[in-house]
């Protein structure tokens, strides 16, 4: 039975999903990672579908960070459907809008490689060359990054443009005669600006395959100029592209970087080890510990110019030969792709897993080219035809198994911040970002020892990072050791630059010292600094609530609301001051209708503050209905029994809430202070 080409396309799209599906099977209830924080979990724009319209016309709503909002209202869109779909911020439904934009570049890969193998691959062989190449990209370990990091799937949409936009030139006479495939770029650049990247990477297909030229005739004006009118529109095109994109863009948008001439003697290595990590990908990390050389003649920085000129020697070399300019046009891709974070722009992290998943598609069609090549050659040493196809076939299916196998187990890697930067801190343990976050890890399990331990270490290879600073703060907040802790949040408030979140953090931690008139101010600058910060806007709420400024708290929920319409804390407020009930009063109704554990925690808070001690113990009971196991209430049953004076009782709940989270400070502190209550009565009584 022979198989028609659309039965045989059909077969092979349907090999790839199910080959994606498996590789990233376990990757759906991975969570939010880094940059995840300031451009989705924080970022009131992407919590209202209404929004979209505004992504298209202001890129402070990309993210929080004044210093990160780049242009990309497709990333935004997709993220803030994956909201509404999810109706919250659980990352299962962006990690499925991961998968599905995953499967839908891989195919598209699929026609593309199929149509690029038609002018060097044996017509017999270019489909199933074409699916091999296909399903190495697809289970590749280096995309785990980039399809589970939840931001960067504006690599995976740029990645997808460039592909449909070369898919729709070479298989639509409509698209070349109407230019539709440069309306594709031009949409592709809104999801990141690496799309139009596309446009050199069509010239080059052009000269090479379509004018049948060698990269050697682009010295040669009769020949280049074949390719003039072309890459006179495309370039304009892309040139006013370009300007659209940076005029979008704030002043405010910085890449991080220092030295423009230390970053580029550094890129020719990092392309070397993005070239190596193709072929054995055992050392993917999050975030490398490889800083820029401060020499040319550094050994690392030779070796790799040494490697960059030799591909690129591979490069023209090849193009001279008609069999093997599949391996010229991959390595022009691979090259111009990593143009855009290996040039003169110097980015705060010298190399990035995810910066290579538009490049390695080049790769993927470079590497396939010479595998068919030294196979083909190979062939002579075979006994017969069918052990030399069972050989290709059961090489390429052992490469894909292995890939496959790879990237399931970085998934896991992906599962959570700690096994993410514990997995960096292993592979970099000179990253100070890296020790950083993982003590970030430990703070929230009450590791507060571990935590502070890390926060230290990382300090030693990055003392002036507001961050770090911000964050030991916050650790000797958490622990009392106030003095500290506002000793470190003024020196993450010293490096910040134009960034919110020292700004944030300070005002939270004087909002809880009861400071509100101070803390009022730095909230304020922090919502200033970027108007979508949600939390910034949640607890100045609190601080103009407890301070009685109806007016400025009606003018900020109102604003909030403007931004989200679903706003929970928003709405409370306008509630509160609207109906004219007290906040106890609105805290029952809420548990009536919606009895959650949340709910009962708050009236129980609230009912203590009023000094409804039994009332207060009530509510934190029915909140231990639902969850027996928290430590939160047990802590405010034994404080409501210690206010009044029950101090055994408050020595028992809150010695349980120890048994259940034995870190948690204010249980410890209630514990001693009810202790030496019964010291001083038993005291009194001798």
């Amino acid at each position: 039975m022979t198989v028609t080409n659309s039965k045989y396309n059909w077969i092979a799209s349907l090999l790839i999903a199910i080959s994606i599906l498996i590789a990233y099977s376990n990757h759906y209830h991975n969570t939010f990672h880094f940059d995840d924080s300031h451009t989705v979990q924080n970022n009131s724009y992407i919590r209202d579908i209404k929004n979209i319209p505004l992504f298209f016309q202001d890129a402070s709503t990309f993210s929080t960070l004044p210093t990160n909002q780049s242009y990309r209202p497709i990333v935004s869109t997709t993220l803030a459907i994956d909201f509404w779909v999810g109706d919250s911020l659980d990352p299962f439904w962006f990690q499925v809008s991961a998968t599905i934009w995953h499967i839908a570049l891989c195919i598209l890969i699929y026609f593309l490689f199929v149509k690029l193998n038609t002018f060097t691959i044996d017509k017999s062989k270019q489909k199933l060359i074409a699916l091999f190449a296909t399903l190495i990209f697809a289970v590749h370990p280096a995309g785990a990054e980039t399809v589970n990091y939840i931001i960067q799937r504006g690599d995976l949409q740029s990645a997808f443009f460039v592909v449909l936009a070369m898919i729709l030139y070479l298989y639509s006479e409509k698209s070349r005669k109407y230019y539709l495939y440069l309306l594709i770029a031009f949409i592709g650049c809104l999801a990141k600006i690496t799309t139009i990247m596309f446009i050199p990477i069509l010239l080059i297909y052009i000269f090479l395959f379509e004018k049948n030229n060698s990269l050697l005739d682009f010295f040669k004006y009769r020949k280049l100029k074949t390719i003039i009118p072309i890459s006179i529109l495309t370039l304009l095109v892309g040139a006013l592209i370009y300007l659209f994109i940076r005029k979008m863009e704030p002043e405010t948008w910085v890449s991080g970087g220092t030295s423009k001439y230390l970053y580029l003697i550094t890129q020719p290595y990092v392309i070397a080890l993005y070239t190596i990590s193709f072929f054995v990908p055992i050392h993917l990390s999050a975030d490398t510990d490889l800083l820029v050389f401060e020499s040319i003649l550094n050994a690392k920085a030779i070796f790799g110019l040494l490697f960059l000129m030799t591909l690129v020697f591979v490069m023209f070399w090849s193009s001279t030969k008609q069999n093997l300019k599949g391996i010229t046009f991959g390595i022009a891709w691979y090259l111009l792709c990593l143009l855009p974070t290996s040039s003169i722009i110097p980015f705060s992290e010298v190399m990035n897993d995810h910066r290579v998943f538009l490049p390695y598609i080049g790769l993927c069609i470079a590497v396939i080219h010479t595998l068919y090549f030294l196979f083909e050659n190979a062939k002579k040493y075979f006994v017969s035809v069918k052990d030399y196809e069972k050989s290709i076939i059961t090489f390429f299916v052992v490469v894909i198994l292995s890939f496959t196998y790879g990237t399931y187990q970085r998934n896991k890697v992906w599962l959570s911040d700690e096994s993410l930067w514990f997995d960096v801190v292993n592979k970099s343990p000179n990253n100070g970002r890296g020790q950083m976050n993982y003590g970030l890890t430990q703070m929230a399990k009450g590791n507060y020892d571990e935590a502070e331990r890390r926060f230290l270490k990382g300090l030693q290879f990055i003392p002036n990072y507001s961050y770090l600073h911000v964050n030991l703060g916050v650790l000797y907040s958490s622990t009392n050791r106030v003095q500290l802790a506002e000793k470190h949040f003024l020196k993450g408030l010293e490096f910040a630059g134009n960034n919110p979140n020292p700004c944030f953090f300070y005002g939270r931690f004087l909002f809880r010292q009861n400071r509100l008139l101070e803390s009022e101010s730095y909230l304020k600058k922090a919502i200033q600094i970027s108007s979508g910060y949600i939390e910034a806007r949640h607890f100045l709420m609190d601080v103009y609530y407890k301070q009685n400024k109806t007016k400025e708290l009606k003018e900020l929920f109102t604003s909030t609301l403007v931004l989200n319409q679903q706003d929970m804390k928003a709405l409370y407020y306008s509630n509160l001051v609207y109906s004219g009930k007290s906040q106890t009063e609105l805290l029952q109704e809420n548990v009536v209708r919606t009895p959650t554990y949340e709910g009962f925690i708050d009236l129980s808070l609230q009912y203590y503050q009023s000094n409804n001690f039994i009332k207060s113990i009530e509510a934190a009971e029915q909140a231990l209905k639902i969850n027996p196991k928290s430590s939160k209430a047990l802590n405010n049953i034994g404080a409501a029994y210690g206010a009044m004076m029950v101090w055994e009782k408050q020595i028992e709940y809150c010695s349980k809430a120890l048994e259940i989270e034995p870190n948690f400070e204010v249980a410890k502190n209630n514990v001693v202070w009810a202790k030496q209550q019964i010291e001083i009565i038993k005291h009194k009584k001798k």
